[in-house]
């Protein structure tokens, strides 16, 4: 038997906004767990710093210019 492969592109306003829109979804949830890790990290390790580990959040955006998501930790 022989394999078909198709392949659709889509290029469309609307696809890639929906493309960038996962992709800065997927980075928030990986942003929660990362956070997570962190603040109970500093719970565990660094409690004199008292609320230190409250102040530890996490931005997904998006580069306007290239069009790629990222993550920020701060």
């Amino acid at each position: 038997m022989s394999e078909i492969n198709i392949t659709f592109t889509d290029t469309s306003k609307e696809c890639i906004d929906l493309m960038k829109k996962y992709a800065k979804d997927g980075l928030k949830a990986g942003g929660k767990v990362v956070t997570k890790i962190l603040k109970d990290d500093i719970k565990a390790n660094h409690y004199r710093t008292g609320g230190l580990y409250k102040s530890v959040v996490a931005w997904a955006k998006v580069n306007y210019q290239t069009g790629q998501p990222y993550m920020e930790i701060g």
